[in-house]
């Protein structure tokens, strides 16, 4: 987890204005806390154990992303916003009650 240029990339592609925003925020608080635990972690871990965590957990994240990620290859601009949008493919479930 670090502030490569893939996250922003896939972000823009799917997100608009507020969750955008939202997003980038998430992010950049996620690295603000990696480097302030990182070296206690080390010395309560070990150097290997330290590896080993963010290798257990960047495995966690890839098989996250592989399953629960969308795809938006040859999909248009509308096709890549509806995906995560409610009622959409990966996105929230709407009741039954409010389907129109």
């Amino acid at each position: 987890m670090t502030n490569a240029t893939v996250v922003n990339v896939y972000l823009v592609e799917i997100c608009t204005d507020i969750a955008f925003g939202s997003s980038l925020v998430v992010m950049q608080l996620t690295i603000l806390i990696e480097t302030m635990t990182a070296l206690k972690m080390m010395a309560w871990l070990s150097p290997e154990g330290f590896f080993l965590f963010y290798a257990a957990t960047s495995m966690l994240g890839f098989l996250f992303v592989y399953f629960w990620i969308g795809e938006t290859m040859h999909l248009s601009e509308k096709e890549k916003k509806l995906l995560y949008q409610p009622g959409g493919e990966f996105g929230r479930r709407i009741p039954e009650n409010r389907r129109e």
